[in-house]
């Protein structure tokens, strides 16, 4: 004995399934433009490292993702979240030992942590532990590495090169 199952307005699943099919056959069929199968599952793919992402809430797993080359030679970003609206960014930098980082402006609050390794800003070497903050609209020199780092960066995407 199959039970049949009633919506809200009293109609059965399989009369609304009528309608449904009605629906689509009523139109004509169309092919979809270039491309679009691609961009669509490129869409939904899931990123690298990315283990939830849902009403609010991202976990990422680091280890699964990429190093993405920089236009600084010796140093890799891995960016875990980016505000797009926002344009600002949460992102682990390795810099390889000797690499330099121009000097710059910073557009928002700018902080970073030294996981590994060394970096020196305005003359003081900082290692693992320690904790940098910009506030906007201030500008350090360059800064660099000895033996090469890690860090965790919080940071504007509209930071302004300056040297």
């Amino acid at each position: 004995m199959s039970e049949t199952l009633y919506n809200f307005d009293g109609t059965s699943d399989a009369a609304l399934k009528r309608v449904a099919d009605a629906l689509g056959f009523s139109v004509t069929p169309v092919n979809p433009p270039a491309g679009l199968r691609q961009r669509l599952l490129d869409f939904i793919k899931p990123q690298p490292g990315i283990l939830f992402n849902h009403a609010g809430l991202l976990i990422s797993r680091s280890a699964d993702m990429p190093w993405q080359s920089t236009p600084v030679a010796g140093l890799f970003v891995k960016p875990l979240f980016v505000d797009a609206e926002r344009k600002y960014s949460t992102t682990l930098l390795r810099m390889e030992p000797g690499t330099h980082y121009p000097s710059h402006r910073h557009v928002e609050t700018e902080e970073l942590f030294v996981l590994e390794g060394d970096l020196v800003v305005e003359g003081k070497k900082m290692v693992a532990g320690d904790y940098c903050r910009g506030e906007p609209d201030s500008v350090h020199g360059e800064v660099w590495t000895e033996s090469g780092g890690l860090y965790l960066v919080l940071s504007s995407q509209e930071n302004e090169i300056l040297g």
